[in-house]
């Protein structure tokens, strides 16, 4: 088993996946003969063999097995999110909403501490509009979170609890966050992620020149995606504040850098997903506010 597991990741190493997801099947097999699915190396070999099929974008077939060893019992068991965490990952890639949130309820149900889960849920529920089960998460997240040293789940906590307006949450520990994000992460990589996400916060209060601010930090010398998140939050900014034909300007620059898929083709939108599905959350807002002039003139506690 030690020789076929070091074929496999010297396979991978040198990119050669087809021969790679070989090995990775032939040594599943070798495992499953005396060890049920929970066990630790069977579980190993199995995120083996659905890294191999990921590599070659092989979607349907790491779907394929992971409904298989997925089944309803293992599923009951906590040892099913390394494989559950696989399966969000390659919806997530396919842009299949509704199936990732039914994942990601899985995994925060067996792991109800872990941010990365609550960030999702935040998004994926923000993009289906199911407004009653994001506030009530948004609701329960920012305490459970307060006390993070860490920018990115600081960061990500409150990002989520942005997402809509009026998202429940407890607005001052959103904003805490947000501004710990920023704080302690001040010269991290992340930090344009970090900063759009301190623009929406100050957006949201209808603090919109300081959301300016921000923003412009957040879309110059970011990620992509980032960069896309900061322009749609300048965007519905620089709306507030009268700068029209600047706000098309960045309505613009964050389209280049987080466009839709057209609806006509299945996405592969990459390790990324889930920044980009935040990022058009936000880009299309601020589509419907620059389309919609009459909600300018709407009072602004529609923002808190």
């Amino acid at each position: 088993m030690y020789t076929l597991d070091r074929l496999g990741w010297t396979l991978g190493g040198e990119g050669k996946w087809s021969e790679a997801e070989s090995v990775y099947r032939e040594a599943l097999a070798l495992r499953r003969k005396g060890a049920a699915i929970d066990d630790p190396q069977v579980l190993s070999e199995c995120e083996q063999l659905c890294r191999g099929l990921r590599e070659q974008r092989k979607y349907h077939d790491m779907e394929q097995f992971l409904a298989e060893v997925l089944t309803p019992e293992f599923l009951k068991l906590p040892a099913c999110c390394t494989l559950v965490a696989r399966r969000l990952d390659v919806l997530g890639r396919q842009g299949r909403w509704s199936e990732a949130t039914d994942a990601t309820a899985t995994l925060i149900q067996h792991q109800p501490a872990e941010y990365y889960w609550a960030y999702a849920m935040a998004a994926l529920l923000a993009e289906a509009h199911d407004r009653p089960a994001y506030e009530q998460l948004c609701k329960r997240i920012p305490a459970t979170f307060i006390e993070t040293t860490n920018p990115y789940i600081a960061w990500r906590i409150a990002l989520g609890c942005l997402l809509l307006p009026n998202s429940g949450a407890d607005r001052h520990l959103v904003q805490q966050l947000a501004t710990k994000a920023v704080t302690l992460g001040s010269g991290n990589s992340g930090i344009g992620y970090f900063e759009a996400c301190k623009a929406l916060s100050e957006y949201r209060e209808g603090g919109f020149a300081q959301a300016v601010e921000w923003a412009e930090r957040g879309r110059t010398n970011s990620e992509a995606f980032a960069s896309a998140e900061a322009c749609a939050v300048l965007t519905m900014a620089q709306l507030r504040l009268g700068l029209k034909d600047a706000a098309r300007d960045t309505l613009t620059q964050g389209n280049r850098l987080a466009p839709e898929v057209p609806s006509t083709q299945t996405p592969d939108l990459g390790d990324g997903w889930l920044d980009w599905l935040v990022a058009r959350i936000l880009l299309n807002e601020a589509t419907e506010l620059i389309t919609d002039k009459s909600t300018l003139g709407n009072d602004l506690k529609n923002q808190h």
